[in-house]
Parts: structure tokens; C-alpha cells; sequence
């Protein structure tokens, strides 16, 4: 958890370039990364045994074994992922995030450099964007796609 958590840091914060000199805002790629953590750690295989690993974790619970139950399994990863959704989604990271965004399009001097990340690819990477082993918060459900005749 400790690992996915301080890849948050990379929606809405700042990196040091390798002079160690400059603070920059970081790419759209190293964040949109930092979302499929997420979404891997929220709906992803973590703390998910399979049979046969919850028959050798739970091997005479509450007398011995490693004492695992599966209620406190879900219990501890509901209370992470409301923490790591609330520290993703705070007023004032996506606060930070939007100011990045509208100061680099503003500073931009390269119009083929891509564009920082915004709030909306925040929500959408989480709710709709897989991560590495699931699917996303959302899935099935898929974000639907806007024709010209539904853009005024």
C-alpha cells in the first residue's frame, strides 16, 4: 500500500529535475501510471486468495496459523482504498493539479509538447481506465463516446 500511496504524489505534485535545481510538474504518462496502481490496488487481486490460499492463511483460525480472517482482510482494504481515494481526489490536490495545468499550457513555448494532466483524466483513468491486472472502478460500464451531432 505504502508504494501506491506515494505514487499519488505524482496527481497535482512536483518532481526535481536531476541537477537537483528545478521543480517540475510531472508527465501525463508517469501519472496516468500512478492511476493504474490504483485502480490495481482498489479492484485489482490484492488480498483475493484463492481457495486453496485461504484454506493455508486461515489453517485453524483463531487458534493458530497466521490468524488471517477474511473479515479483517476486507475490513483493512476497505479503509485503504477510502484513504487512498480521498488523498487522490482532495480539494486541494486537484486544486494544485488544475493550477499546473493552466500555468504549463501557459508556458508551453512547444505546441507538440503534450498536455499535463487534468481533473477530468484524473476521473476518467480512475472510473474507466484499467489498470495492469483489472479492469477499471467502473468497469463494465464504459465511458461513452461523444458524436458530432451531440456537440453544440
Amino acid at each position: 500500500r505504502r508504494h501506491v500511496v506515494d505514487a499519488t504524489r505524482l496527481i497535482g505534485g512536483s518532481e526535481l529535475d536531476r541537477s537537483r535545481t528545478r521543480f517540475h510538474a510531472p508527465s501525463a504518462a508517469k501519472a496516468q501510471e500512478a492511476l493504474r496502481a490504483i485502480v490495481d490496488f482498489c479492484v485489482g487481486p490484492m488480498a483475493r486468495f484463492s481457495e486453496e490460499e485461504g484454506s493455508y492463511m486461515m489453517n485453524a483460525f483463531p487458534r493458530s496459523g497466521y490468524q488471517v480472517s477474511r473479515a479483517y482482510l476486507l475490513t483493512w482494504h476497505k479503509g485503504s482504498i477510502r484513504a487512498l481515494l480521498r488523498n487522490v481526489l482532495s480539494g486541494p490536490r486537484l486544486e494544485r493539479l488544475e493550477m499546473q495545468r493552466s500555468l504549463g499550457a501557459e508556458a508551453r513555448e512547444d505546441a507538440s509538447s503534450p498536455p499535463l494532466m487534468s481533473t477530468y483524466d484524473v476521473l476518467v483513468g480512475l472510473a474507466f481506465r484499467p489498470g495492469r491486472y483489472a479492469e477499471g472502478i467502473f468497469s463494465p460500464f464504459e465511458l461513452p463516446v461523444a458524436s458530432d451531432a451531440d456537440r453544440v
